[in-house]
Protein backbone atom coordinates (compact mmCIF):
# COMPACT_ATOMS: atom_id res chain seq x y z
CA UNK A 1 0.00 0.00 0.00
CA UNK A 2 1.29 3.40 -0.78
CA UNK A 3 0.21 6.67 0.74
CA UNK A 4 1.78 10.34 -0.25
CA UNK A 5 2.08 12.96 2.32
CA UNK A 6 1.38 15.99 0.83
CA UNK A 7 2.51 19.38 1.68
CA UNK A 8 1.63 22.79 0.64
CA UNK A 9 4.60 24.70 -1.10
CA UNK A 10 4.54 27.28 2.03
CA UNK A 11 5.10 24.24 4.50
CA UNK A 12 7.71 23.19 2.21
CA UNK A 13 9.70 26.19 2.44
CA UNK A 14 9.69 26.23 5.80
CA UNK A 15 10.41 22.73 6.61
CA UNK A 16 14.51 21.89 6.57
CA UNK A 17 15.67 20.69 3.37
CA UNK A 18 15.32 16.98 4.23
CA UNK A 19 11.26 17.18 4.84
CA UNK A 20 11.30 20.06 2.18
CA UNK A 21 10.44 16.43 0.02
CA UNK A 22 7.30 14.85 -0.24
CA UNK A 23 7.37 11.15 1.59
CA UNK A 24 5.83 8.53 -0.79
CA UNK A 25 5.83 5.05 1.85
CA UNK A 26 5.49 2.06 -0.14
CA UNK A 27 5.10 -1.52 1.46
CA UNK A 28 5.35 -4.47 -0.39
CA UNK A 29 5.26 -8.58 0.97
CA UNK A 30 8.98 -8.12 -0.01
CA UNK A 31 9.77 -4.82 1.22
CA UNK A 32 9.14 -2.12 3.16
CA UNK A 33 10.42 1.52 2.34
CA UNK A 34 10.04 4.97 1.97
CA UNK A 35 10.77 6.86 -1.21
CA UNK A 36 11.35 10.56 -1.41
CA UNK A 37 10.44 12.58 -4.85
CA UNK A 38 10.39 16.47 -5.74
CA UNK A 39 7.41 18.51 -6.68
CA UNK A 40 8.69 17.10 -10.57
CA UNK A 41 8.62 13.40 -9.46
CA UNK A 42 11.84 12.09 -9.64
CA UNK A 43 14.33 14.81 -8.40
CA UNK A 44 17.77 16.04 -10.27
CA UNK A 45 16.65 13.74 -13.60
CA UNK A 46 19.94 11.81 -13.34
CA UNK A 47 20.54 8.49 -15.25
CA UNK A 48 19.75 5.61 -13.11
CA UNK A 49 22.42 3.52 -11.81
CA UNK A 50 22.24 0.75 -9.09
CA UNK A 51 23.39 1.89 -5.52
CA UNK A 52 24.34 -0.43 -2.50
CA UNK A 53 24.12 0.67 1.06
CA UNK A 54 26.31 -0.37 3.68
CA UNK A 55 24.78 1.09 6.89
CA UNK A 56 23.85 -0.36 10.17
CA UNK A 57 22.08 2.55 11.72
CA UNK A 58 18.39 1.87 10.22
CA UNK A 59 17.10 5.66 10.20
CA UNK A 60 20.25 6.82 8.08
CA UNK A 61 20.04 3.82 6.04
CA UNK A 62 16.45 4.98 5.07
CA UNK A 63 17.78 8.51 4.68
CA UNK A 64 20.16 7.46 1.82
CA UNK A 65 17.70 5.61 0.56
CA UNK A 66 15.09 7.61 0.22
CA UNK A 67 17.48 10.69 -1.47
CA UNK A 68 19.41 8.67 -4.14
CA UNK A 69 15.68 7.32 -4.96
CA UNK A 70 14.18 10.58 -5.29
CA UNK A 71 17.24 11.38 -7.76
CA UNK A 72 16.63 8.65 -10.03
CA UNK A 73 19.12 5.95 -8.71
CA UNK A 74 18.06 2.29 -7.73
CA UNK A 75 18.60 1.15 -4.50
CA UNK A 76 19.90 -2.65 -5.17
CA UNK A 77 20.31 -3.40 -1.67
CA UNK A 78 20.67 -2.53 2.16
CA UNK A 79 22.85 -4.40 4.50
CA UNK A 80 24.56 -3.32 7.50
CA UNK A 81 27.84 -6.15 7.17
CA UNK A 82 30.60 -7.29 5.06
CA UNK A 83 28.73 -10.74 4.34
CA UNK A 84 25.80 -9.33 3.34
CA UNK A 85 28.27 -6.40 1.27
CA UNK A 86 29.71 -9.14 -0.29
CA UNK A 87 27.39 -11.10 -1.20
CA UNK A 88 25.20 -8.09 -2.59
CA UNK A 89 27.83 -7.26 -4.66
CA UNK A 90 28.97 -10.55 -5.95
CA UNK A 91 24.71 -11.22 -7.06
CA UNK A 92 24.04 -7.65 -7.77
CA UNK A 93 26.73 -5.66 -8.91
CA UNK A 94 25.79 -2.15 -8.08
CA UNK A 95 27.50 1.06 -9.38
CA UNK A 96 28.64 2.49 -6.43
CA UNK A 97 28.33 1.42 -2.51
CA UNK A 98 27.72 3.83 0.10
CA UNK A 99 28.93 2.85 3.02
CA UNK A 100 29.45 3.79 6.64
CA UNK A 101 33.20 2.96 8.17
CA UNK A 102 32.12 1.42 11.59
CA UNK A 103 29.31 -1.79 11.00
CA UNK A 104 27.76 -3.61 12.71
CA UNK A 105 29.40 -7.07 14.86
CA UNK A 106 32.73 -4.71 14.76
CA UNK A 107 33.04 -5.03 10.39
CA UNK A 108 34.96 -2.46 8.91
CA UNK A 109 33.71 -0.31 6.32
CA UNK A 110 37.26 0.31 5.16
CA UNK A 111 38.44 -3.56 5.00
CA UNK A 112 34.67 -4.08 3.38
CA UNK A 113 35.03 -1.18 0.77
CA UNK A 114 38.49 -2.73 -0.07
CA UNK A 115 37.30 -6.05 -0.51
CA UNK A 116 34.50 -4.64 -2.84
CA UNK A 117 37.46 -2.69 -4.70
CA UNK A 118 39.74 -5.40 -4.96
CA UNK A 119 37.01 -8.44 -5.94
CA UNK A 120 34.85 -6.47 -7.98
CA UNK A 121 36.04 -3.36 -9.35
CA UNK A 122 33.34 -1.15 -7.20
CA UNK A 123 34.10 1.44 -5.62
CA UNK A 124 32.92 3.41 -2.49
CA UNK A 125 31.83 6.80 -1.36
CA UNK A 126 32.27 6.83 2.30
CA UNK A 127 29.56 7.89 4.59
CA UNK A 128 31.21 8.40 8.04
CA UNK A 129 31.64 10.73 10.94
CA UNK A 130 35.03 9.81 10.83
CA UNK A 131 37.33 11.61 8.49
CA UNK A 132 40.56 12.39 9.87
CA UNK A 133 43.52 12.10 7.92
CA UNK A 134 44.26 8.98 9.41
CA UNK A 135 41.10 7.34 8.70
CA UNK A 136 41.46 8.86 4.80
CA UNK A 137 44.97 6.97 4.80
CA UNK A 138 43.42 3.91 5.47
CA UNK A 139 40.56 4.07 3.58
CA UNK A 140 43.05 5.13 0.29
CA UNK A 141 43.80 1.65 -0.39
CA UNK A 142 39.91 1.35 -1.14
CA UNK A 143 40.07 3.63 -4.25
CA UNK A 144 36.69 5.60 -2.71
CA UNK A 145 34.90 8.30 -5.20
CA UNK A 146 34.35 10.38 -2.21
CA UNK A 147 33.45 11.03 1.34
CA UNK A 148 30.21 12.35 3.18
CA UNK A 149 30.39 13.67 5.88
CA UNK A 150 27.77 12.60 9.20
CA UNK A 151 25.14 15.04 9.85
CA UNK A 152 24.76 15.57 6.05
CA UNK A 153 21.88 16.39 3.59
CA UNK A 154 20.28 14.32 0.78
CA UNK A 155 22.14 17.00 -1.73
CA UNK A 156 25.16 16.01 -0.15
CA UNK A 157 24.68 12.53 -0.81
CA UNK A 158 22.99 13.54 -4.62
CA UNK A 159 26.49 15.60 -5.18
CA UNK A 160 28.68 13.20 -3.52
CA UNK A 161 26.90 11.05 -6.43
CA UNK A 162 27.24 12.96 -9.31
CA UNK A 163 30.64 13.43 -8.72
CA UNK A 164 31.44 10.04 -8.23
CA UNK A 165 29.44 9.04 -11.48
CA UNK A 166 32.03 11.68 -13.87
CA UNK A 167 34.91 10.60 -11.52
CA UNK A 168 34.31 7.00 -12.31
CA UNK A 169 33.78 7.59 -16.30
CA UNK A 170 36.36 10.07 -16.81
CA UNK A 171 39.28 9.42 -18.88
Amino acid sequence: MCRAVERTSTEKSKSMNFFAYELTACRSSSSSKAFLTDDKGIAGGLAKRGVLVVEDDYFIALIIEDALTSAGYDIIDSVTNTEDALAAAQRQRPDFVFMDIRLSGGDSGIKTATQLFQQYAIRSIFVTAHSDPETKIEASEANPLGWVIKPFTPADLINALSNAAAANHAP
